[in-house]
């Protein structure tokens, strides 16, 4: 029998929740399909994380805690395929190591904006469409009045949620730590010459006031740690507008202070609540010179 839940609030325990109002339609068949697809996959007394996301073309599945493979297995993963609806399924020893492919129908593409660009395995996506149609829209209202003459650095691009639609009216410059997900976006610039993507830890190596002459704007979306040292950068600059995100309010407010001690004035702030039934919220300023 093949027990399944979701973990408890800082625990390893899981509570068994047969339905949950926050999945889409199609994560949700395969919440309910998987205890019976899993049966001959599992081994009798172990377990295993899943993540499933829908990336928008297809259902990508990544499980954590597999390491079994062969004919038979592959034979067994292509059926829980079938069965469940998933495009790619994945499997990685721990939540560290890159996810190897098992199973793919096909590619996992995410259009954004002017982008398309190929998903690799347990990248991070928003947590709703909804939600990230509100973070773009408050983005590019934070952007008025840059144009094509213009270019913008987006800073922990992630999958290039922001700098895809950027892109529709200027140029653009990405960056992204992960160096799986930056690849993907040098991939996607292609031969451009309006976008360009890079690797490279923000945390350890922030861009310079020097580099960051050649930018009119800035969109920063850190992590919940924040954009410390990257912020003390970008307030000696002379970079006229910076948006910045946040689902973290309190360093959103730390690195807000850095700015304004900069020069920089807060125009606008937007909260937008797509963490539905949690506390947490997300955050867009805007500050400009």
């Amino acid at each position: 029998t093949i027990h399944m839940g979701f973990n408890k609030f800082h625990a390893h325990d899981y509570v068994a929740v047969k339905t949950c109002l926050l999945l889409t339609p199609q994560i949700q068949h395969v919440v309910d399909m998987l205890p019976q697809a899993l049966v001959g996959i599992l081994a009798r007394g172990s377990s295993m994380d899943i993540l499933v996301q829908d990336v928008g073309d297809g259902i990508d599945c990544v499980m954590t805690g597999i390491t079994e493979q062969g004919g038979k297995q592959t034979g067994r993963l292509a059926a829980l395929a079938e069965s469940c609806g998933l495009r790619r399924v994945s499997f990685r020893d721990g939540e560290r190591e890159k996810p190897q492919v098992q199973i793919a129908l096909g590619g996992m593409q995410k259009t954004a904006g002017a982008l398309k660009i190929d998903i690799p395995p347990a990248s991070f996506l928003q947590p709703s469409t909804t939600g990230e149609d509100a973070l773009v829209s408050a983005v590019m209202d934070g952007l008025k009045g840059i144009g094509k003459r213009d270019k913008v650095a987006d800073l922990f691009a992630g999958c290039g949620t922001f700098a895809g639609r950027i892109l529709e009216k200027a140029a653009v410059h990405a960056i992204e730590g992960d160096a799986v997900m930056a690849d993907a976006l040098i991939k996607a610039a292609g031969p451009q010459a309006k976008f360009s993507a890079e690797q490279r830890d923000l945390f350890k190596e922030p861009v310079t006031v020097r580099e960051l002459r050649d930018y009119r704007a800035i969109v920063i979306d850190p992590p919940r740690a924040g954009a410390k040292e990257q912020m003390a950068k970008i307030a000696k600059s002379s970079v006229e507008r910076v948006v910045s995100v946040s689902c973290n309010p309190a360093t959103f407010a730390r690195d807000a202070k850095t700015l304004i001690a900069g020069g920089y004035k807060l125009i606008s702030l937007q909260m937008i609540d797509q963490f539905t039934w949690s506390t947490h919220c997300e955050v867009v300023g805007v500050f400009s010179r």
